[in-house]
């Protein structure tokens, strides 16, 4: 983030739309600044929680890896159950994220969404916005006060574009009526596209769709899956897209990518993800994951201890893939090597998309410069943790690594110091530095005096 100092007292701080806005992106991205890495957490901060295999659409390109064989798997945990597994992991979790399947169809939906909140950790519910009875779960989550939001699937703009990947007549109104429900409930609403053969050139009029509905931004993500799939899109589609994704971001459209697109296949202001360092997917049988897409397992939580599974060795094996070059790529604090769930799933060591390490100096611009007010007064809104020797910023589920010099900016972001004193005492990387906090929503702004 560049961020302009100015002596007009309009400039606010108006937050953009950010590449993690409220947090409710399909892949959990961290941000890393300044070229630091994230290190492997001591436990994850953050849960996808796959309440239950059963679902509604019948999505190619699902982004739950036992979606295809869902006839014949066994029953999910119970209520009972999650709720005992909830109050084990609730203990350092900043945020769960609901999912499935469609996780309002666990038969303890309810009494899940209570206990969560009974332990306080804020969740986002992800879901395909099919609800056999909306107007008690709307209801639900809007009474729920760690409830922060949804991120509803809306795969293109009209029925046949949307159910094109969701293989489901009708399902394109069900979700319309009920995005258009939740959102004037007063619900937060986001939408969210996988950018398919059929839809990559209506990523506009899905976004414009989505504002007409209530929701407050759009979430494109890139086709993750066996790329023989019918709907997976080509490498120039995708290419399309990200270049329509970024004009958009450009003119301040609230678009913004949901999942990881190597730097090396086109420049992006997309995240790598820290799936397997920073947060972790449990299966609808408490089996842990490395993240929702990834196959991989890493252990069962119901004979094994969160510890074991998270420093196991198939955990360790996940971190380690590692396409060569990547770690001397100027880009690689951005995309942290491609994702390691599509190498996987396409049978490969490296992300398909990755075309080999970037011409020094070559990494992405710092984005567009962020006008703040002189006079404004930081403050922070995040917590500290020490990992591997090094001290991180923990916002909601977000993890900030501070950059080398930066340490004892930390301290001040208290409303003591104005943006100009800031700049004045520690140089202007550190106003860029609380910039790119606000624009995620790790620094607010203290009353003007």
């Amino acid at each position: 983030m560049l961020v302009t100092l100015t002596n007009d007292p309009a400039d606010l701080g108006k937050r953009p739309v950010s590449s993690h806005q409220d947090c409710a992106c399909d892949c959990q991205c961290a941000c890393p600044t300044d070229g630091a890495s994230i290190p492997v957490l001591s436990l994850p901060v953050a849960y996808y929680l796959e309440l239950t295999p059963a679902c509604t659409n019948r999505c190619p390109g699902c982004g739950n890896v036992y979606a295809a064989g869902r006839a014949s798997l066994s029953a999910p945990l119970d209520g009972e159950e999650w709720c005992g597994l909830i109050g084990q992991l609730a203990a350092t979790a900043s945020r769960f994220k609901l999912t499935g399947g469609e996780a309002p169809l666990h038969p303890a939906f309810t009494a899940i969404v209570h206990r969560i909140e009974d332990w306080g950790v804020p969740f986002t519910l992800f879901t395909n916005g099919r609800w056999p009875d909306p107007g008690p779960l709307i209801t639900l989550l809007r009474t729920t006060a760690t409830c922060e939001g949804l991120l509803v699937s809306l795969h293109g703009p009209d029925a046949a574009t949307h159910e094109a990947f969701t293989a489901v007549p009708g399902s394109f109104d069900e979700t319309v009526a009920n995005v258009r429900r939740a959102a004037g409930a007063g619900l937060d609403v986001a939408t969210s596209m996988v950018v398919h053969s059929r839809n990559w050139d209506r990523i506009e009029e899905t976004l414009e769709l989505s504002l007409r509905l209530g929701a407050n931004h759009l979430v494109c993500n890139r086709f993750i899956g066996a790329p023989s799939t019918r709907v997976a899109p080509s490498q120039a589609q995708l290419r399309a897209a990200v270049t329509t994704i970024e004009s958009l971001c450009a003119a301040g459209r609230p678009v913004r990518f949901g999942n990881c697109i190597p730097q090396c296949f086109v420049a992006s202001s997309s995240r790598g993800c820290t799936a397997g360092s920073t947060f972790a997917t449990i299966d609808p049988w408490a089996r842990l994951r490395p993240c929702n897409h990834a196959p991989l397992l890493a252990g069962d939580l119901r004979t094994q201890s969160l510890e074991e599974v998270w420093l196991g060795g198939t955990m360790a094996g996940w971190r380690a893939l590692l396409p060569a070059g990547c770690s001397a790529c100027p880009a690689f604090a951005i995309c942290h090597g491609g994702c390691r769930a599509q190498a996987l799933l396409a049978g490969s060591v490296r992300d398909p998309l990755m075309r080999g390490s970037l011409a020094d100096g070559s990494a992405p611009s710092p984005g567009v410069a962020l006008p703040l007010y002189a006079g404004l007064r930081p403050l922070g809104r995040f917590s500290r943790r020490r990992e591997s020797g090094s001290e991180l910023l923990l916002y909601r589920d977000l993890v900030i690594s501070i950059p080398a010099g930066l340490e004892e900016v930390i301290s001040r972001l208290d409303g003591s110091l104005t943006l100009q004193q800031i700049e004045h005492q520690y140089g202007h990387a550190a106003v860029d530095w609380v910039g790119t906090l606000h624009q995620e929503g790790a620094v607010t702004w203290a009353a003007l005096r």
